[in-house]
């Protein structure tokens, strides 16, 4: 495999965590401010809007603790992240699952759904199964009527991935919108940072402070704090590790194709493959050549299965063993 077409962290960010490495003895910013400060101007946005934490599964899970009502409720599509019902067990929420419209959240369904006693409402765009995204004008049409005590978690990790950024919408949600809604990213993704947990939240300042004020100081060590920073200000480095997954999503896709395998179009770094009644079989197969799949059972939809693109290296086994799988049964 050619290390050149590989994704990668920022050779910004590393450097940074090597220049730390002797000073780690000095405490993190209790805040992280100087992160706070860069995210906040990437999005022209006030530092009083923006929420940093372990990863933005940290965030979610303070929003969920400090929403805990005994008699509350959470909703989302069903299937989405794994996280949104373990948050909902966890704190005692009643869990309302509204299925997918086809690989879509059905968002009539959702609000019509939505009751005095609902508190959350997570909504994953791109969807973290299909890909999918929600449109700006469709969600905010969404967010007009929703119960006073209800909070939107738009949830857009893969955000780096989509055809049509978000900054817009977020800034509008933020600083012009009266709904009350969280916007999650992440560095875990496109930054490649998973294995530092880096995430962070964005909203209106009175929604962003009861959740900054439950983080736990120093929640975010130094080596992530740097590293972000670094990140986020590399974009050559981001625009490539983007640019290698989509040449990994069209070399994926048109081998799908020319095997007349049907697949939904994704926004994300992963793609959700039908394989119907073959999806057994399949599974079997790529699993006997150590091939990394999410399965039907893990992805909650039957005959379908979730490849993660990355990049072209991480692509071409999956490629080669779908064509041998397929040649083979037809010849």
């Amino acid at each position: 495999m050619l290390n050149s077409v590989r994704v990668r962290t920022s050779p910004a960010a590393l450097d940074c965590i090597k220049g730390e490495l002797d000073r780690l003895f000095n405490p993190p910013s209790l805040d992280a401010r100087a992160l706070r400060e860069a995210i906040a101007a990437k999005f022209q946005l006030p530092v009083a809007c923006i929420a940093v934490g372990n990863g933005s599964t940290e965030l979610m899970n303070i929003l969920a603790k400090t929403k805990q009502d005994r008699e509350g409720e959470i909703i989302i599509s069903s299937p989405s992240f794994v996280l949104y019902e373990q948050l909902a067990k966890l704190y005692g929420f009643r869990l309302n699952a509204v299925p997918l419209d086809g690989y879509r959240h059905d968002l009539g369904k959702i609000k019509q759904s939505a009751g005095v006693n609902t508190r959350i409402i997570f909504l994953d765009s791109p969807a973290n199964v299909t890909g999918c995204t929600i449109d700006d004008a469709d969600f905010l049409a969404f967010l007009g009527g929703l119960p006073e005590k209800t909070i939107v978690v738009y949830d857009n990790v893969y955000a780096e991935y989509q055809d049509r950024s978000s900054e817009s919408l977020i800034r509008h949600l933020v600083l012009d919108n009266q709904s009350s809604v969280l916007v999650c990213r992440s560095f875990s993704k496109a930054h490649c940072l998973f294995g530092l947990r880096i995430g962070y939240m964005l909203g209106r300042e009175d929604l962003i402070e009861p959740i900054r004020r439950h983080t736990m100081p120093f929640s975010l060590g130094s080596l992530a704090q740097c590293a972000a920073l670094a990140s986020l200000q590399d974009d050559e480095n981001l625009g490539r590790n983007v640019s290698l997954n989509n040449r990994a999503k069209e070399m994926v896709c048109g081998s799908l194709r020319n095997l007349n395998i049907s697949y939904v179009p994704t926004q994300s770094n992963a793609l959700l493959v039908n394989f119907g009644d073959e999806i057994g079989p399949v599974e079997s197969h790529l699993a006997g050549r150590g091939i990394r799949v999410r399965g039907q059972s893990k992805c909650g939809i039957p005959g379908h299965l979730q490849v993660f693109l990355i990049d072209p290296d991480s692509i071409q086994p999956f490629i080669e063993a779908l064509e041998e799988y397929f040649n083979r049964r037809m010849s």
